[in-house]
């Protein structure tokens, strides 16, 4: 009896083992890769947070950069308007006689031309070549000629390629003002740095017995072509 009491305890004891070790391979088993692949898959999402916060703080750089190449491009537009905003350009002139005291009696507009890019000097000659005598030192005519294209390379204007005829205009323009002599000077000056790009190619100024000075200015506006449709009115902006 107690033979057969040991045999059914060691047979409880093998289906209770058999058992322990099946809930282990059918329950904990599964549990313990299904924790093995969710420290996985937290591994991979933590790694795409990493990117993804890259990725966030790169658009916020370039965020603020857009934010500042908007306001330059503002700028540009003042001086470079898509179009000849002759309006714009007279209520500046308004503004610039208001400051500096010099009265502006005409202003003419003229109509807008395609830009020409300037074309670069043609190389002087050189006088020692042309002046050369048979016993002039061969050494200098040599030096002579290779300062040559250096000093001619100087002169090349200066050009950018994205300015062409095709999308580019100048509008030359004649301003007539008076007042004395510091009020014109600081109109000249304060034109020259104002909103509107312009270059000045001429000036003249006259003294009158009365004391005051008369000045005309000409000069050139410029504007991208795209939108360019009519051509400004010549006119008379408001005395400052």
């Amino acid at each position: 009896m107690k033979l057969d009491n040991r045999i059914w305890y060691l047979v409880t004891a093998v289906v209770c083992i058999a058992l322990i070790a099946g809930g282990v391979f059918l329950g904990v088993q599964p549990q313990l890769g299904a924790i093995a692949t969710a420290s996985s898959d937290k591994a991979n999402v933590d790694a795409q947070l990493v990117d993804l916060r890259s990725q966030i703080s790169g658009l916020t750089e370039a965020s603020k950069k857009k934010n500042e190449l908007d306001e330059q491009a503002a700028e540009i537009r003042k001086k470079l308007p898509a179009g000849v905003d002759g309006a714009a350009f007279i209520a500046e002139l308004t503004d610039i006689s208001g400051q500096s005291g010099a009265s502006v009696s005409s202003l003419d507009v003229s109509t807008p031309v395609a830009y020409a890019p300037p074309a670069a000097p043609a190389a002087p000659a050189d006088p020692a070549a042309a002046s050369a005598s048979p016993s002039a030192s061969p050494s200098a005519s040599a030096s002579a000629t290779a300062a040559a294209p250096s000093a001619a390379a100087a002169d090349v204007p200066l050009t950018k390629g994205a300015v062409t005829a095709a999308n580019f205009v100048v509008i030359k323009v004649t301003i007539a003002l008076a007042g004395t002599h510091d009020q014109v000077l600081d109109f000249i000056k304060r034109l020259q740095n104002g909103n509107r790009l312009i270059l000045l190619t001429g000036v003249t100024l006259t003294q009158e017995e009365s004391g005051t000075t008369t000045a005309s200015l000409d000069g050139s506006i410029y504007a991208l072509s795209n939108t360019v449709a009519n051509t400004a009115p010549a006119a008379t902006p408001a005395n400052g």
